[in-house]
C-alpha cells in the first residue's frame, strides 16, 4: 500500500503515467554521477544492490538534492553491522529534513529491503524533482 501510495506520486509532469524501478534507479544514478564531488562513487545497479546497505548512496543523494544539508562528519564508513544501522538513521532522519515522506525503519536498509530502500529513492526523488 505504501509502495503503491509514494508511486502514484510519482508521474511524468502533466501524464498520469507512473514511474517503474528503473527510472528511479536511472534518475539517481544519473544524478549521483552528475555530482563532482561525489565522482559517482555510489552508484548501484537495483535497489537490491548490497551497496545500499551503508546509506552512503541515500546520505549522497540528499546532499545533491539539498546541498550541504549533511554533515559528512556525522556519517560513518559502513564497514560493520553498527556503522551502517547509524548511517540508516542519519539518512532516515535528514530525509524526513528536507520533506520527503518516508516510512521506511533503519533496519529495513540495513537488512537490504529492496521495496523499502526502493520507497525511500522513489520519494527522494519527488523531493528532487520540485525543487
Amino acid at each position: 500500500m505504501m509502495r503503491y501510495y509514494t508511486l502514484s506520486l510519482m508521474k511524468y509532469g502533466e501524464s498520469d503515467k507512473e514511474l517503474t524501478e528503473k527510472e528511479v534507479v536511472e534518475w539517481c544514478n544519473k544524478k549521483l554521477k552528475e555530482d563532482k564531488n561525489k565522482k559517482g562513487r555510489s552508484v548501484f545497479k537495483s535497489f537490491r544492490d548490497p551497496i545500499l546497505t551503508n546509506s552512503q548512496a541515500m546520505i549522497d543523494l540528499i546532499d545533491i538534492i539539498q546541498p550541504g544539508s549533511i554533515g559528512y562528519d556525522m556519517v560513518f564508513s559502513g564497514n560493520s553491522p553498527e556503522d551502517k544501522l547509524e548511517n540508516a538513521r542519519y539518512c532516515l532522519t535528514m530525509a524526513r529534513k528536507i520533506g520527503a515522506t518516508v516510512f521506511a525503519l533503519p533496519e529495513d536498509i540495513l537488512e537490504g529491503n529492496h521495496k523499502m530502500i526502493g520507497l525511500v529513492f522513489a520519494r527522494l526523488m519527488n523531493v528532487g524533482a520540485k525543487l
